[in-house]
């Protein structure tokens, strides 16, 4: 049996069994997989960490007929300082599933993992809002769906400092170079379109740096969710909505819970807390 070791970020996971889930990983090396994970459901399982979402670990794994299998792994980290802010528990589910849908399957793509990693960092020290618009602007980015932001898009001379309109249909921008703008066109203020511009050149370093209004955040994001609509088909950049008196379940709902139906702190005992999965290495089918 040959072993595939491989770091990756828990996407989703889905019920097979009493005992088992389908883990969709997104893997560094390999791209978005699907991962049977055998008896994790079980209360003393020692891979029960391995296979929720919102986690980062490495992993062996081992292919099977219909899917990779899990055999062991490592803890990196289940983001603890997210899971207990239920704004930005939800906006990193929002990520998740968003980064579900578009993957396909079995293809590497190492922009994505690594924007995906840096955006779950950034959400714990920073603004919810200000984290989301960027990450939605490299994800478009990255995905070779940027609208125009640097050349009219009628035309294609570089923008100066004069007047610039939002043209959802044709992708971007146009500048006052074309004449009026067509019905439905927005006009931009001069400080919007270098925030705009902004969110698709700034490094994750220079994130906390920029001083922008939570208005100017909501006028961007709609920006960049209309384009989404029009240009990336059955995908929406839809943001979830905050009910505080909703309880919240990140992936297998008895996670939560010891084998007494005692709650456990972020879903995992004080041992899975630390990382401690040590034990030696699993058996092929199970625990």
């Amino acid at each position: 049996m040959a072993l595939i070791q491989t770091e990756g970020l828990v996407l989703a996971v889905k019920p097979q069994s009493e005992a088992d889930l389908l883990v969709t990983l997104f893997s560094r090396e390999l791209g978005k997989v699907q991962v049977a994970a055998k008896g994790v459901r079980k209360a003393a399982s020692r891979r029960r960490a391995l296979a929720q979402p919102l986690i980062h670990a490495r992993y062996l794994l081992y292919e099977g007929s219909n899917y990779l299998h899990l055999n062991q792994g490592e803890l990196i980290s289940a983001f603890p300082e997210l899971r207990q802010d239920l704004e930005k528990l939800l906006s990193a589910q929002y990520l998740l599933g968003l980064w579900e849908r578009v993957l396909p399957l079995r293809q590497p793509a190492p922009r994505l993992y690594r924007l995906l990693g840096a955006a779950l960092h950034l959400l714990a020290p920073l603004d919810t809002s200000l984290v989301l618009t960027y990450v939605e602007a490299q994800f478009l980015q990255v995905l070779g769906l940027r609208p125009e932001v640097n050349h009219c898009v009628q035309c294609r001379r570089p923008l100066g400092a004069g007047k610039s309109w939002w043209a959802l249909a044709a992708g971007g921008l146009r500048g006052e170079c074309c004449g009026p703008p067509y019905p439905g066109a927005v006009l931009l203020s001069p400080r919007l379109k270098r925030l705009l511009r902004c969110f698709f050149y700034l490094q994750p370093a220079e994130l906390a740096a920029l001083e922008v209004s939570a208005a100017e955040l909501e006028a961007i994001h709609q920006l960049l969710a209309e384009h989404a609509s029009q240009h990336l088909e059955g995908i929406k950049l839809q943001r979830p909505l905050i009910d505080l008196s909703a309880p919240v379940i990140l992936g297998d709902e008895r996670g939560n819970q010891d084998g007494n139906g005692t709650v456990r702190k972020n879903g995992y005992s004080a041992a899975e807390n630390r990382g401690d999965l040590s034990g030696g290495p699993a058996g092929p089918g199970g625990d």
